[in-house]
C-alpha cells in the first residue's frame, strides 16, 4: 500500500520536473543559442545585442513549458546575460549550487526565494562546437505549483502525508508541505529518521514517531538525479486497519475455497476416480504385454469414450506389434546384409589406405635413393676417370695392372648399384623389352637355385606358349631374385619353394602372373599389410635391411602391374606379381637378356682439334673431365655454373664447338645454358651429362646436333659422343 503510494509519488514528482529539464535541454542544444554565447564570451557579441537576439526564443520556450517563470541564460561564472523576463537580467546566480555545477552536468537545486516567491532551478550547460562551456542555461519555476500537485486530494488513506526533504549543509530542509507560504524549518540530519535516511540515498520502510509526534509507517527512497528524498507515511493504526482487514478477507477467502474442493473432490472422487484406477489397471496390464487388456464401457460421458478409445488403441497395438515382428525380421535380415557390405567396403577402402602410405613412404625412399645414387654418380664418375687415366699410362703386363682391372669391375658392379637405385627411384627409365617371362624364369632358375639350400626342394612352371610382356628383363630378375630369397629365409629347416608362370585375368585384362611360393613360417596380418614398405623387415638386423620388397613393389608399380600376398601362419606364403599381356603377333621380336659382363669400348682419339666448354658444379669431376679431354687433343675450358659459363663463352673469341654440361646445375638448369648459348651460337652441339635419364629424355629431346650421357659412363663413351657430334656438325669457313 505504502509502495504504491510512494511510487505514484515519484512519478509525479519526476514527470514534473522534466519539462523543466526538457525545457533547458532545448534552450541548450539551438545551434543559434549556442553560436551567440560562443560569440559573447569571446568579446564578439556585447550583452545588449544579445539579449536582443535570443530574448524571443527563451520567452517562446518559457510559454511552452507550464510552471516555468522565465528561461534565462548566465555565464560560466553565474551572472545572467540573456532572459525571457528582462527583469532577472544582470543578476548573479552563481552563488547557488545548483548553477555552479550546472557547467558540467544537469541540475535540478532546492527551492529557495526570490522576488518574494519560492523559485527553483533547472540548469544545464550549454557547449560551442568545439566543446567548451560557454554558458548555462537556467529554468525558473514556480516550487508552488510541485506542491500543489503533491498536496492533490489524498492518494492512500486519511492519514497519509508526503514529503519531500534536501540536505543543506549540516541540517535537512524540509521543501514539501510548506508552512504558511515558506519552506519549513531546518532540522538536523539523523541517521534514524527517515527523512535523513532519503536524503542520503537509503530506500526502504520505517515504523517511526513524525514531528507532530505520531506513530507512523513510512517508506522513504531518493528522487532520481536529485538530492532529495522522497517520503510517503501514514498513520500506523490506520495501516495496521487496512492489513488487518487484508488479512481477514485472505483467510476467510481461503476457507471458503478448501471447503468447496473438499465437496467437489468427493464427487470426482465417485465419478471419475473409480473409472479411471478401471483404466489405469488395464493400461498397466497392457504396458507389462497383456495385448488382450480391455475395459468394459459403464457409462456413456468422457470416461466411457476413454474406454473406448482404450480398447481401440489395444487392438490397434496388438496389430501392430505383430506387424512390427515381421518387419523387424525383415530389417534385420537386411541389415546383416547391408553389415557385410560395408564391412567389405571398409576392408577395401582400408586396403586402399596401406596401398596409398605404402606408396607414399616408397616416394620418399626413391627421392632419398635418387639424391644418394646423383652424388655416387658423380663420385664413380670421377673415379673411373682417373682409372682410365692410369689405365693408359700402365702397361699391360704392369705389376699394377691387375690391380686396375680390380678397379674397373668394382666400379662397374657400383655403376650397376646406382642404376639399381636409380630404378627404385623411378628416376632412371631403362629400355623395356618384348619379353618372354618363361625364357627369363628359365635363365634365372640355375642362379635362383645357388641361393637355396639342399634342404629346400625347388620346382619351376612354365606356360607352354610365350607369357609375353613389355619389361626390362634385369628388372624382372630382380624381382624373382628378392621374392626368391625372402623365400627360403622364410624355411630355415627345409621345404619347398615353386615359380610358376601362369595366365589370368585382372579387371578384365588378360595378364602373365608370376608367382613364388613357400611352405615356410607364413606371416600374420600385420606384417603381411606392412610387407612392401620401406625398411620393414621381420629378420634380424643381421639377415635382411627390408628394402628387398620394397624394390619388387616399385618395379611392378612401373610396369603398371599389381603384387597380392597370401599367407598364413605356419603354412607358407604365397606372393603373385600379375604384369600385362601382350598379343603374340603384335608383340615384335621375342625374349630379350642382357648380360653384365659386356666389354669395354676402346678408347678413340680424335686427329682434329675443338674447343669444348665443361660445366660441371663437382669440381673433381670437372677437373678429371677437362684434363682427359685435353689428354686426346682437345681445348678444355672449364666452368662451375651456368652463369660463369655465359660470362666466359660471351668473352671467348674463337669458335667454341662443343658444350658438355651437367643437367643440374646451381641457379639454372643446363637446358636453360644450351639453349642461351645456341641462341648467339646455332651450331654449338650438346653434350648432357645427368644422372637420371628421365630428366633429358623428358626435356630434351635428341636433335643432330646433342646427345646425353648417363653417369657413370666411360671416357670411351664420352670420346664417341663427341665424335659423332662434331662429325655431324656442319664445318664453319
Amino acid at each position: 500500500w505504502l509502495t504504491d503510494a510512494l511510487t505514484l509519488y515519484e512519478s509525479l514528482l519526476l514527470e514534473f520536473l522534466k519539462d523543466f529539464e526538457n525545457a533547458v535541454a532545448v534552450v541548450a542544444s539551438q545551434r543559434h543559442i549556442r553560436d551567440l554565447t560562443e560569440q559573447h564570451s569571446m568579446g564578439l557579441l556585447d550583452q545588449r545585442n544579445l539579449q536582443q537576439r535570443c530574448q524571443a526564443l527563451l520567452l517562446a520556450q518559457a510559454n511552452d513549458t507550464a510552471g516555468v517563470l522565465a528561461i534565462v541564460i548566465a555565464d560560466p561564472q553565474g551572472r545572467v546575460i540573456a532572459a525571457s523576463d528582462d527583469r532577472y537580467l544582470s543578476r548573479d546566480l552563481g552563488e547557488h549550487p545548483e548553477v555552479r555545477k550546472g557547467v558540467s552536468a544537469p541540475q535540478i537545486g532546492e527551492p529557495l526565494l526570490l522576488d518574494r516567491k519560492y523559485q527553483a532551478l533547472a540548469t544545464g550547460p550549454i557547449r560551442s562546437t568545439k566543446g567548451t562551456v560557454t554558458g548555462v542555461a537556467i529554468a525558473v519555476f514556480d516550487w508552488t505549483a510541485l506542491v500543489r500537485v503533491l498536496m492533490s486530494p489524498q492518494r492512500f488513506g486519511a492519514s497519509g502525508r508526503v514529503v519531500i526533504a534536501a540536505r543543506r549543509g549540516a541540517a535537512i530542509d524540509v521543501l514539501v508541505p510548506g508552512t504558511d507560504g515558506r519552506l519549513t524549518d531546518q532540522v538536523p540530519p539523523s541517521a534514524s529518521s527517515v527523512t535523513g535516511r532519503a536524503v542520503l540515498g537509503e530506500r526502504g520502510f520505517q515504523e517511526t514517531v513524525d514531528q507532530e509526534g505520531r506513530e507512523v509507517l513510512a517508506a522513504f527512497q531518493p528522487v532520481g538525479r536529485t538530492h532529495w528524498g522522497l517520503v510517503v507515511k501514514a498513520d500506523s493504526r490506520e495501516v495496521y486497519r487496512h492489513v488487518w482487514r487484508l488479512k481477514w478477507t485472505l483467510v476467510g477467502s481461503t476457507l471458503a475455497l478448501l471447503l468447496l474442493g473438499v465437496v467437489l473432490a468427493h464427487i470426482l472422487a465417485r465419478r471419475i476416480a473409480n473409472p479411471i484406477a478401471r483404466l489405469t489397471e488395464q493400461a498397466e496390464r497392457l504396458s507389462q504385454g497383456e495385448l488382450s487388456a480391455r475395459v468394459e464401457p459403464e457409462t456413456h460421458d468422457e470416461i466411457g469414450a476413454l474406454a473406448m478409445c482404450f480398447n481401440r488403441m489395444a487392438e490397434t497395438i496388438a496389430d501392430s506389434h505383430a506387424t512390427l515382428e515381421e518387419k523387424v525380421e525383415s530389417r534385420t535380415r537386411d541389415l546383416e546384409k547391408a553389415l557385410a557390405e560395408r564391412t567389405a567396403a571398409e576392408q577395401s577402402l582400408r586396403r586402399s589406405q596401406e596401398q596409398l602410405q605404402t606408396a607414399a613412404k616408397m616416394e620418399a625412399v626413391g627421392t632419398l635413393s635418387a639424391g644418394v645414387a646423383h652424388h655416387f654418380s658423380n663420385m664413380l664418375q670421377v673415379l673411373l676417370g682417373h682409372a682410365e687415366a692410369l689405365e693408359s699410362a700402365i702397361p699391360g703386363e704392369h705389376l699394377h695392372r691387375r690391380s686396375l682391372d680390380t678397379i674397373f669391375r668394382v666400379a662397374e658392379r657400383a655403376s650397376d648399384l646406382v642404376r639399381r637405385l636409380l630404378r627404385f627411384s623411378g628416376r632412371r627409365a631403362d629400355e623395356s623389352l618384348v619379353v618372354d617371362v618363361n625364357a627369363v624364369v628359365v635363365e634365372t632358375a640355375d642362379m635362383l637355385h645357388s641361393f637355396l639350400p639342399e634342404t629346400v626342394k625347388f620346382e619351376v612352371l612354365t606356360e607352354p606358349s610365350p607369357a609375353l610382356v613389355k619389361a626390362n628383363p634385369r628388372e624382372l630378375e630382380e624381382v624373382l631374385v628378392n621374392l626368391t630369397i625372402n623365400a627360403r629365409d622364410a624355411m630355415p629347416a627345409g621345404g619347398r619353394l615353386c615359380v610358376q608362370v601362369s595366365g589370368t585375368t585382372r579387371a578384365g585384362v588378360e595378364c602373365v602372373d608370376i608367382s613364388v611360393s613357400d611352405s615356410g613360417c607364413g606371416m600374420d596380418a600385420e606384417a603381411q599389410r606392412r610387407l612392401f614398405e620401406p625398411f620393414y623387415t621381420t629378420k634380424g638386423p643381421e639377415s635382411g635391411t627390408g628394402l628387398g620388397l620394397a624394390i619388387v613393389y616399385g618395379i611392378v608399380q612401373r610396369h603398371s602391374g599389381s603384387v597380392t600376398v597370401a599367407s598364413e601362419l605356419g603354412r607358407g606364403t604365397c606372393i603373385r606379381v600379375a604384369l600385362p599381356r601382350l598379343i603374340a603377333d603384335k608383340g615384335g621380336a621375342g625374349a630379350s637378356t642382357l648380360t653384365d659382363d659386356l666389354p669395354r669400348p676402346p678408347i678413340e682419339t680424335l686427329d682434329r682439334e675443338a674447343t669444348i666448354l665443361v660445366v660441371e658444379d663437382h669440381e673433381d669431376l670437372r677437373d678429371v673431365l677437362a684434363q682427359r679431354l685435353i689428354d686426346h687433343g682437345y681445348h678444355a675450358i672449364e666452368a662451375s655454373t651456368a652463369e660463369q659459363a655465359l660470362s666466359i663463352a660471351g668473352a671467348w673469341a674463337d669458335p667454341i664447338q662443343l658444350l658438355i654440361t651437367d643437367v643440374t646445375l646451381p641457379g639454372r638448369s643446363g637446358f636453360d645454358l644450351a639453349s642461351t648459348l645456341r641462341g648467339s651460337r646455332p651450331d654449338l652441339a650438346v653434350i648432357y651429362m645427368t644422372g637420371h635419364s628421365r630428366q633429358v629424355d623428358a626435356l630434351a629431346p635428341e636433335d643432330d646436333c646433342q646427345l646425353q650421357l648417363v653417369k657413370p659412363f666411360r671416357l670411351s663413351e664420352l670420346l664417341g659422343a663427341i665424335r659423332r657430334l662434331l662429325n655431324r656438325r656442319p664445318r664453319s669457313g
